[in-house]
């Protein structure tokens, strides 16, 4: 999955919120939270505008409380000059 993902470039094919959703998605039903939190800092450093299906797939990529925990703060506190489609 990663790698086609990485070769949509290569192809004149912009990165966007779903391609970045499904690369997450992948990782996410695999329960691969540390990667899916390193896809997230990729996507916001691409400038990718977040909405409320980046947090779902998130959250389910959480196998713990605690993880659910770090996934709300960090979306909780996201800079407000960002720009996002995500209510929180």
């Amino acid at each position: 999955m990663e790698e086609i993902f990485q070769t949509l470039p290569t192809k004149k094919l912009q990165k966007d919120v779903v391609t970045w959703i499904s690369c997450l998605g992948a990782y996410s039903r695999k329960k691969q939270y540390t990667r899916c939190l390193e896809i997230f800092e990729e996507m916001i450093i691409d400038g990718c505008y977040l909405d409320g299906g980046t947090a779902r797939v998130l959250l389910s990529a959480c196998s713990t409380t605690e993880q659910a925990k770090q996934v709300s703060l960090v979306l909780g506190t996201m800079h407000k000059d960002m720009k996002t489609d995500l209510q929180i």
